[in-house]
């Protein structure tokens, strides 16, 4: 490997890790319901598991949430 592609992969990693520094995210949740989009049809793994987390979300953060399968 050569010195050049070596600094390549560090400045990435660097920039990579540095990013969530400099920008600014939403720093909070919307004023409407939440909802969580699968991307698989019902009654999958994936279906089953976003049913099964959405009453803690609904506990801890106080919003109704939905699953919205497409």
């Amino acid at each position: 490997m050569s010195k050049r592609f070596g600094r390549r992969i560090f400045l990435a990693a660097t920039s990579t890790l540095a990013a969530p520094a400099i920008v600014h995210g939403q720093t909070g949740l919307p004023d409407r319901a939440l909802r969580i989009v699968v991307g698989f049809p019902n009654g999958g793994g994936s279906d089953l598991v976003a049913r099964a987390i959405a009453p803690t979300l609904e506990r801890r953060t106080g919003r109704h949430v939905t699953g919205v399968d497409t």
